[in-house]
């Protein structure tokens, strides 16, 4: 196994925290955040951290359900047609991005979290999985900067970028570029109230897995 080197940035309201030279996932060292302290940010980034094999296996699940029919429930949601509930689905959306929504319960959900389950922080905001998606980025396509209110329940956020054959695609968060590669994994909490997006894909098509967590209280 490589040297583990870990480097902190001081960002102002949080702290940028990235573990370089890992061969082999592992679960980043946050014992310094204060666990009562639900608005205490930080974000942590893991370069090449998950395997392309690990990868691979997430964007199979995505290729193999076929699209469904939806329709919107409101701005910030879909619901399928043509699919029963708490079955996987995926579908296209306007923006250019294919989602596929993974329901706990089912063999992707199982297949893909097998995947990440070794280096979700040990950290209350982190507690429960309370939604899963993969989202395929086709060329053109972006997210622009937003929070993520989908759900007020939501304390974190996690980013596994699955592959790098693309051009474009950079993520900001809260003004802090951040490229990665396959199998980085970017992770923050206060996910209402952190703003960050995604630039547009110049060349190539962008594969992500996006975890959503939340405190077990609040679940």
């Amino acid at each position: 196994m490589s040297e583990v080197k870990e480097t902190k940035f001081d960002l102002g309201e949080f702290t940028r925290s990235v573990v370089e030279g890992l061969d082999q996932p592992s679960t980043p060292d946050i014992q310094d955040v204060e666990h009562d302290e639900r608005y205490n940010d930080f974000i942590t980034i893991l370069p090449q951290n998950i395997t392309i094999e690990g990868c691979d296996q997430i964007i199979e699940q995505h290729q193999n359900l076929p699209f469904s029919e939806v329709e919107e429930v409101d701005d910030l949601s879909f619901k399928p047609v043509d699919v029963k509930d708490g079955i996987s689905y995926k579908y296209q959306h306007d923006s250019g991005i294919d989602y596929s929504v993974i329901y706990d319960g089912t063999k992707e959900f199982a297949k893909v979290v097998e995947v990440f389950e070794g280096i979700i922080p040990d950290h209350p905001d982190f507690d429960v999985i309370n939604f899963i998606q993969i989202a395929h980025y086709h060329q053109d396509s972006f997210f622009a900067p937003h929070k993520d209110i989908a759900d007020s329940n939501d304390t974190a956020t996690m980013m596994l970028l699955l592959n790098d054959e693309y051009r474009g695609g950079t993520i900001n968060i809260r003004g802090n570029q951040i490229e990665s590669s396959t199998g980085t994994v970017v992770m923050f909490n206060n996910s209402t109230e952190t703003w960050h997006s995604v630039e547009p894909i110049y060349e190539g098509e962008r594969y992500v897995l996006l975890v959503w967590f939340g405190r077990e209280n609040d679940s």
